[in-house]
């Protein structure tokens, strides 16, 4: 059995990590998260989470980081597409108390496809010119 475990090395831990990749990292708007990314040099995407306290009470914002600590950790060990590793930082957007897990997951996939996969989903010019 594969340990999933949300280690240490796969959160962004320090403010001046935060600074880099919300100034120079590219921003990206969800139905609950503005999300920021920027690539890294570590063999291993990291985390981080910024939830005020416009979202709710300390433990609706506790409850919040936990849903998404935990979709990040299982996604980790299930993504098997070979992209760059990036830095993600979650901004949370006001009254997300009603957030579930199957929320998250739909609202990640939609941005995972977006941003990150592009090019598998895109058809090369050459095979459509080769269709006709």
């Amino acid at each position: 059995m594969i340990k999933q475990t949300f280690s240490k090395a796969q959160r962004i831990l320090k403010r001046a990590e935060y600074q880099t990749i919300l100034q120079k990292g590219t921003r990206s708007l969800t139905e609950h998260f503005i999300l920021f990314y920027l690539q890294n040099d570590k063999e291993i995407n990291r985390l981080g989470l910024v939830v005020s306290r416009k979202a709710g009470k300390a433990v609706q914002r506790n409850r919040i980081k936990r849903t998404v600590r935990e979709y990040f950790r299982l996604q980790n060990t299930i993504d098997s597409h070979p992209r760059p590793f990036h830095d993600l930082v979650f901004i949370s957007k006001k009254n997300i108390q009603s957030l579930t897990y199957q929320a998250v997951c739909l609202e990640m996939k939609k941005f995972y496809e977006k941003e990150f996969y592009r090019d598998h989903y895109t058809v090369p010019k050459d095979a459509i010119a080769a269709s006709t």
